[in-house]
């Protein structure tokens, strides 16, 4: 991640989720001292405050600058306050073929595979609100790429200053529900186009008790019905 989005939200990240191919999302978020932080801050706020005034000390309309100053002031108060904390967070997207590569066609067409997919992830880092995603060199890709091992987190120079409001969106912590892969009775798609085995009976659940919601005319009694015709084709 090379610029940071204009706004978060929860689910920012989903896009990502929905690709595809097999991919994998570093969040690493750094906690500094936040008296530094602080201090750095009010100087930086002393200096929009000097910029609104001319050589003799006499305001001047800078709207930047007062703008600067306002939302450095704001941040401040919040931080003093401990209901968020400045960090600093990088993000970084790995991604593989489908297939191993044994031969020179096979090698041509996962090199292809993979610069599609490269343009599909940029693509899509572009839509989370405009923030901007780079490529980074061989030699670059080999240090980020042990960075998103477990355990193997460090400072890879790409760090972005933000708030931990902000930086807990850009953290992959939500995942698609899995479904009960251990008694596959029906499949559905889920809004991530991936296929979810389910059934009502799985004894992970407490009972086999559902709720279908869903608009006036969009099929529930239709799903219901399939469902039915599912679980008594397979004599349950």
């Amino acid at each position: 991640l090379k610029d940071p989005p204009e706004r978060t939200f929860p689910g920012i990240i989903r896009k990502l989720l929905i690709l595809g191919f097999p991919l994998t999302i570093s969040t690493n978020i750094e906690i500094p001292d936040q008296t530094k932080i602080l201090n750095h801050y009010q100087k930086s706020q002393k200096k929009m405050r000097n910029a609104q005034e001319d050589l003799r000390g006499r305001p001047r309309h800078d709207a930047v600058a007062a703008q600067v100053e306002k939302e450095l002031g704001d941040i401040s108060s919040r931080i003093l306050a401990s209901s968020t904390k400045a960090c600093k967070v990088s993000i970084s997207v790995a991604f593989r073929t489908s297939f191993q590569a044994n031969t020179t066609a096979e090698f041509e067409k996962a090199e292809q595979q993979l610069a599609e997919r490269r343009q599909q992830i940029i693509h899509s880092m572009s839509a989370m609100d405009r923030c901007v995603a780079l490529p980074k060199s061989m030699a670059a890709q080999l240090r980020m790429f042990i960075d998103t091992l477990p355990g193997l987190a460090s400072k890879n120079k790409r760090e972005i200053d933000m708030l931990t409001a902000n930086a807990a969106n850009l953290a992959p912590v939500e995942m698609p529900w899995q479904g009960t892969p251990q008694t596959p009775q029906m499949l559905f798609t889920d809004p991530y186009r991936q296929l979810i085995p389910y059934s009502p009976f799985d004894a992970s659940h407490e009972n086999a008790n559902a709720i279908i919601s869903a608009a006036s005319g969009s099929g529930k009694s239709m799903l219901v019905q399939q469902m039915l015709m599912t679980a008594a084709r397979q004599n349950v």
